[in-house]
């Protein structure tokens, strides 16, 4: 049984769409990934970004434009993984 048990650990999920390709399914994948912490106790913080315009594919998180801020996704992921992005507890 997996464990989903990372009290010190902030998660960020980074979700696409690409009206020109499609969409996928990694955003219900997600979903059911993140239903797995059932308790703020369960990780130090969780953010879900959105993520427009990613051409040539709805994965390509990359070269989309972040919905909120209109940077490029690339840039916000970086900034992400430094702790400089602004993503909150939402718990």
């Amino acid at each position: 049984m997996p464990s989903f048990n990372y009290p010190k650990t902030a998660i960020a999920g980074w979700l696409c769409e690409s009206s020109s390709v499609g969409t996928n399914n990694s955003p219900p994948q997600g979903q059911q990934f993140y239903q797995q912490f059932t308790s703020g106790s369960l990780f130090l913080g969780l953010c879900v970004n959105a993520v427009i315009s990613c051409p040539h594919s709805p994965e390509n998180v990359n070269d989309g434009t972040d919905a909120l801020t209109g940077d490029k996704g690339f840039d916000d992921i970086v900034s992400d993984m430094t702790v400089t992005a602004p993503c909150k507890k939402n718990h």
